[in-house]
């Protein structure tokens, strides 16, 4: 059996989507609460745009998660204000989650002026 075949193209996009839900679960309870989270991911999982994107392996579902997580990223490092060394450490890895969004899709340029007015 060969590695690339059509089917096995739809594992990134389940695993996107699984990352979706992880970021919104764990960032909206932080934020309000495990009710919260409980909700938000009950949300985000049902989702019929998402949810059909997400199970027929469309890159929209990557892109998605990658600029939800430079986006999460970027709102840990504003909270790490206190800390210059790990401040410093959280810019970088904000750096890298935004190039990675921007890789996937141009729009992602969105994410530093979202950062900025935050």
């Amino acid at each position: 059996l060969s590695l690339i075949q059509p089917r096995n193209a739809r594992w990134a996009s389940a695993i996107a989507y699984g990352v979706i839900v992880a970021l919104v679960v764990l960032w909206s309870s932080r934020l309000a609460g495990m009710v919260a989270g409980a909700a938000g991911g009950v949300s985000a999982l049902l989702l019929p745009r998402l949810f059909a994107h997400a199970h027929f392996s469309s890159p929209e579902v990557i892109s998605a998660s990658a600029i939800l997580l430079a986006l999460y990223v970027g709102a840990k490092t504003i909270e790490r204000l206190d800390s210059p060394r790990l401040f410093w450490f959280m810019v970088a890895l904000t750096c890298l989650a935004s190039g990675i969004a921007l890789l996937t899709k141009l729009t992602a340029v969105l994410v530093v002026p979202a950062l900025m007015l935050a």
